[in-house]
């Protein structure tokens, strides 16, 4: 046995001395090396990422992101003011002298908030990458950063080479990002996400709720517009009280929108004293029962569901 075992070790030794048994030395240790560069170079790239997570985890890149978030909320409500200035001046109620360069200065701010929430999105993505996109608020934050992005850096672009074509006008509608920029605020920061959160788990509840109180808007607007259609159509009756009773509760729309500000506005006497007091006395019993069991009782009862539910 010990002779067998020398035997063999003398012949491994004569194929690694042989030129086939040196090549396949060499290819096995080219391997060998390829894998340990492969494995340097993961091992950089992992990190990289990790050195850019932990810097989207500072303190000072929160503080960054939030402050520009919050900027961009501000210089959007200022631009509407802007906007405002442009209206009144078409309308002849003012000018628009104290806004003088303003175009191009909101312009500016646009392409510089733009440029810094789409780095931001690139910075989350290189260091989380598919993990990213596994929370409900990054989905919904990098959907509005792409629209946003979309619409400042290229339909705004198209739009002025390309003059008003009927196919820009879905650059009308990338504008309603400006508008979703302000949903970062609320995934941004963690104290709204809790509350965001306690929305969307209560968002079973809101819709039935919504449907019951639905279905109770419809019958009482149903039962006005059927009892004031007579009095709409009496001559006999003041002129003015009809065509206000007509404007409020004249068809089935105006009547369910009337119920509707009148059971969520908290002015109800606006549009129940004229009635009882000019139409028919009788009207105010109708109205205390739906105020007491509609507005006051089941707003009450469902504001204590939810309470119960978050």
């Amino acid at each position: 046995a010990a002779a067998a075992a020398a035997a063999a070790a003398a012949n491994a030794e004569a194929a690694d001395a042989s030129p086939g048994g040196s090549l396949a030395s060499k290819r096995k240790n080219s391997k060998i090396g390829a894998f340990m560069v492969k494995s340097d170079a993961d091992e950089k790239m992992s990190r990289a990422q990790v050195a850019v997570r932990n810097w989207l985890q500072s303190t000072f890149a929160t503080t960054l992101v939030g402050g520009c978030i919050l900027a961009n909320s501000v210089v959007m409500f200022v631009q509407l003011q802007w906007l405002g200035s442009i209206a009144d001046a078409s309308l002849g109620l003012g000018n628009t002298d104290t806004w003088r360069s303003a175009d191009t200065v909101f312009g500016i701010v646009e392409y510089l908030f733009g440029l810094v929430f789409l780095l931001e999105f690139l910075f989350n993505v290189y260091a989380y990458r598919w993990a990213y996109f596994t929370q409900v608020f990054n989905v919904v934050d990098s959907a509005i950063v792409l629209v946003t992005t979309l619409e400042v850096f290229i339909f705004q672009a198209l739009a002025v080479n390309m003059g008003n074509v009927s196919f820009f006008r879905v650059f009308r509608l990338a504008k309603l990002a400006r508008a979703l920029r302000i949903v970062r605020t609320m995934t941004f920061f963690t104290s709204l996400r809790v509350l965001m959160a306690a929305v969307v788990y209560s968002i079973g509840s809101l819709f039935w709720s919504l449907v019951v109180m639905f279905l109770m808007m419809l019958i009482c607007a149903i039962f006005l517009c059927q009892m004031l259609h007579e009095f709409v159509l009496d001559e006999s009756a003041e002129l003015a009280t009809r065509i206000w009773v007509n404007n409020l509760f004249g068809s089935g729309v105006k009547s369910l929108y009337t119920v509707f500000e009148m059971t969520f506005s908290g002015c109800w006497p606006n549009y129940t004293t004229r009635l009882v007091k000019e139409v028919n006395p009788a009207y105010a019993a109708f109205f205390a029962v739906y105020i007491s069991l509609v507005v006051f009782g089941l707003v009450r009862i469902i504001s204590a569901l939810f309470l119960k539910e978050t």
